[in-house]
């Protein structure tokens, strides 16, 4: 029998060598080293960009029930909470959002509201934003994010009408920024919170879940 070597501690360097063939192990150092809420924020995308992804592959199993988008939330909960964040689904804070992540000390907190799409359906998605910032955030946590659980084909015609839709909102003076990372329609808007008068970064974020296959 060939010997097994157990490897019970590791440096930082070490750690840092095998984080740079594993992408997982590179998640784990980038949420490791947190020192702010911008930290925060870039270690979370990364993280559920890959829990995004893994759910989209599970699309068969996550079909639209008399759950909503509760089902899909809750497997986002699960996943992240299983990387050391704390996060919530449905938690109350001026009515129901769908997905509250805070970071593990509960220092830094951003919250999601998850809106189910079985076509373009503009308004609708509109009214999860108008949740989002007008009644579960006060704006100290300057981020926060839609999710669009998308179950008709072509996801990237829907973000970008939806995104068209957005530029009719003159009363929020919206600024723009394309995601570099997740590129299917992905896009940001900055706004001037309400409630704390400072900018507001909302992430709109595409879950593809539609399925058809063809027999």
């Amino acid at each position: 029998m060939s010997e097994v070597k157990v490897m019970s501690s590791i440096t930082l360097k070490e750690f840092n060598s095998l984080a740079s063939t594993d992408y997982r192990l590179r998640l784990q150092h980038e949420r490791m080293t947190v020192e702010n809420y911008d930290d925060f924020v870039s270690a979370l995308y990364n993280d559920l960009d890959w829990c995004i992804n893994e759910v989209q592959k599970k699309a068969e199993y996550l079909q639209p029930d008399v759950n909503g988008e509760d089902r899909v939330s809750s497997y986002l909960q699960v996943a992240l909470n299983a990387m050391f964040y704390s996060a919530e689904a449905k938690f109350v804070k001026g009515g129901n959002t769908d997905l509250t992540i805070s970071s593990l000390n509960n220092q830094y907190k951003w919250i999601g509201e998850a809106k189910l799409v079985q076509g373009v359906n503009n308004r609708h998605v509109w009214g999860g934003f108008l949740q989002l910032v007008e009644r579960y955030t006060s704006g100290e946590d300057p981020n926060g994010g839609i999710l669009l659980y998308i179950y008709c084909p072509d996801a990237k015609s829907i973000m970008e009408s939806y995104r068209e839709y957005t530029m009719t909102k003159n009363e929020y003076h919206f600024l723009y920024e394309n995601c570099k990372k997740k590129k299917i329609g992905t896009f940001y808007t900055i706004h001037k919170h309400t409630s704390s008068g400072e900018n507001f970064k909302t992430r709109y974020i595409p879950v593809i879940l539609h399925n058809s296959p063809k027999k």
